[in-house]
């Protein structure tokens, strides 16, 4: 990677770029080296599940992502002083670090209270969790310059959503079960027996990489815009034709979750996609959706039949009535505590997570934090939308912030349908997301079309 210096900078009419210190006296090797975390962070997040942690007294906080991603945060503070005009170009940056000041008074209320030791264990994994999270997200407000930058890490989403999938498939078809399983290294461990195939409706529902199948087709259904952006603006034709690759292997394997949360995530990113591409891509999208569905219909019809069950018998399942049983005593225990809530519980009620994000963030941070998670996702996906408006139509870098609100916008009607911050690459999912917002676009008020054009005759990872 080329490191611009305040030279060559000046004279492309941009300003020079700080890494946890100014570019004019901070050398390659920092910048790279700040980098290379957050390659490897991107890198990993789709490989190592998240019941998989190194071998230690860490336990789950040992998991090398969340480990990766203090480690990112560090940097960043380590720095600050200097990075500082970097991050308030990035105004996502404020939006992650918001977000940790509601995460910090949750946990400040909670330790007010009398908490059981496995309680207040929960309280403070929640807070590291998001902690890691935020140094990804202002680490990479720090170093990503332009979207050459970004679909360098992109590129690394697109290589762990291939690998979720094609294992996705062999546990579709019996070749293996639980890929933790297959991944442990020796000094490794597994932090909570992790799950492998089950059963819906006949067929095997499976969870790739991730820890559920319902994590599974989420994560895979808010990535794949950014696939979709790969496949018009990488910056070559065989870099486009794997981007064309890797989507149609996920949009093969995400049905194979057999979960309507993923489904509805689906719908979601990629409607909110379309609003931000030109017409002909548009066509293009809706015609290659409805012909892979047609084709589903005649090559899958087993699976297309359980889908069918799943949605006309939705009224019967037995999952969506146990969470429908759960939300008056939910609503019973916020009145208790409407503002700051009730903090961690050990009742059944807490321990099943209710299955609703917003739902059990209402019971245990009260209405401040759901405000502290709105802010967080939807505060996110309204600056990626923002950022794609300053850019030209049918530039790279409209549809590049396009893609981050569509994926930002499906985690948050996702997050109504299951406890998304239980499960690791779920929750990372936005701040990776985030980490990206707003790249490629000017900061003076102009569209990047010029920096996005660099961008595209540039050679993203493959």
């Amino acid at each position: 990677m080329t490191v611009e210096t305040p030279a060559s900078a000046e004279a492309s009419g941009r300003a020079p770029v700080a890494l946890v210190g100014a570019a004019e006296d901070q050398p390659g090797s920092r910048l790279r080296s700040s980098m290379l975390v957050l390659v490897a962070a991107f890198a990993v997040y789709l490989v190592l599940p998240g019941e998989l942690a190194l071998v230690g007294p860490l336990r789950s906080n040992g998991s090398p992502l969340r480990l990766l991603g203090l480690l990112a945060l560090f940097l960043v503070l380590a720095g600050f002083l200097r990075a500082d005009t970097r991050l308030r170009a990035r105004p996502v940056a404020w939006v992650a670090v918001a977000y940790l000041g509601f995460a910090i008074v949750a946990w400040t209320t909670a330790n007010t209270r009398l908490l059981s030791a496995d309680q207040s264990a929960q309280m403070d994994r929640s807070v590291l969790i998001v902690l890691s999270g935020v140094g990804i997200t202002l680490l990479g407000a720090v170093v990503v310059r332009d979207l050459r930058d970004a679909h360098r890490l992109v590129g690394w989403l697109a290589a762990g959503a291939v690998l979720c999938a094609v294992v996705g498939g062999l546990q579709f078809a019996g070749v293996i079960d639980k890929w933790a399983d297959i991944v442990e290294l020796p000094f490794m461990t597994t932090v909570v027996s992790p799950m492998g195939v089950v059963d819906r409706l006949g067929l095997n529902r499976v969870p790739g990489t991730t820890s559920s199948p319902l994590e599974y087709s989420v994560v895979l259904a808010v990535l794949l815009p950014l696939l979709v952006h790969l496949v018009l603006h990488a910056g070559s034709v065989g870099a486009r034709r794997a981007a064309g690759a890797a989507a149609a292997v996920v949009m093969l394997a995400l049905p194979l979750g057999f979960s309507r949360s993923g489904l509805l995530t689906l719908a979601v990113t990629v409607l909110v996609l379309l609003v931000f591409l030109l017409p002909v891509h548009r066509l293009t999208v809706l015609l290659t959706l409805a012909f892979a569905a047609a084709g589903a219909v005649v090559a899958a019809p087993q699976i297309i039949g359980v889908f069918r069950e799943l949605i006309t018998g939705a009224q019967d399942d037995l999952s969506i009535r146990g969470r429908l049983v759960d939300y008056p005593e939910a609503f019973e225990r916020f009145e208790q505590a409407p503002w700051w809530g009730n903090g961690p519980s050990d009742a059944p009620l807490m321990e099943n997570i209710l299955d609703n994000q917003w739902l059990v963030t209402l019971v245990r941070d009260g209405l401040v934090g759901v405000l502290g998670l709105a802010i967080l996702i939807l505060g996110g996906a309204a600056l990626a939308a923002w950022s794609a408006g300053r850019a030209a139509p049918g530039s790279p870098a409209r549809t590049f912030n396009g893609a981050l609100c569509a994926g930002l916008l499906g985690t948050a009607v996702a997050a109504g349908t299951f406890d998304l911050l239980a499960f690791q690459q779920a929750t990372f999912a936005v701040f990776l997301l985030l980490a990206l917002v707003g790249v490629g676009v000017a900061h003076s008020g102009d569209s990047a079309a010029a920096e996005g054009a660099d961008a595209t005759s540039s050679e993203p990872p493959r």
